[in-house]
């Protein structure tokens, strides 16, 4: 419940926790609480009349290879969380033309900060280096480093969310959500790692 909307805002921002699992070996009770869950939140949130539902997708609906990503690219999710995810934003698109019944959909990407979890290997790249160094090892990188990656805070993402409600031309809408200034991952600066050497694949 939002305190600045109370009883009016539903925001549903759990995060899925593969459980070490990798991307493709999602299990049931995993599933479950992805997609389930929140089909049980939207159907909760139309019942006791919600003004508007505040929900945090990922940029995985996107699939892979849809660059740039924009909120006018269809999703093609090629893996279980990014399905899971389109298919609450499916529900919530159902749920406002079968009960008026508003919603407003986050797209993170790449986000990091206090509280992630750095033990799984299957992470994005800030996780996947923090228990690199963690563990003493050098930071992998595949290919020649090239490729770019923005990072986004974690407060910055919350901010958003936060105040999403506030913005009523915001309703009904898809956002991407992160940080617009892109690093290679060879630069130094973009971890700021400065004490590791990086290996090549």
């Amino acid at each position: 419940r939002s305190t600045l909307f109370p009883y009016t805002t539903l925001f549903r921002s759990a995060v899925l926790i593969l459980s070490n699992l990798g991307p493709l070996l999602l299990s049931a009770d995993d599933a479950d609480d992805c997609l389930g869950k929140a089909v049980l939140l939207v159907n909760a949130a139309v019942k006791t009349k919600v003004r508007c539902f505040i929900f945090t997708s990922s940029i995985a609906v996107y699939g892979a290879g849809q660059v740039p990503m924009i909120e006018e690219t269809l999703p093609t999710p090629e893996d279980p969380y990014g399905i899971s995810k389109y298919a609450v934003e499916l529900d919530l698109a159902a749920a406002k033309r079968m009960f008026d019944m508003d919603f407003i959909i986050a797209r993170p990407h790449n986000v990091y900060g206090p509280g992630q979890n750095v033990e799984d290997k299957y992470r994005n790249v800030v996780s996947i280096f923090l228990q690199q160094l963690k563990a003493g090892k050098d930071l992998t990188i595949f290919g020649d480093g090239t490729q770019t990656r923005s990072f986004t805070y974690i407060r910055d993402v919350a901010d958003v969310v936060a105040k999403a409600p506030l913005h009523p031309h915001a309703y009904n809408q898809v956002f991407n959500v992160g940080a617009e200034t892109p690093y290679q991952l060879k630069d130094r600066k973009s971890t700021r790692l400065n004490s590791s050497h990086p290996r090549y694949l």
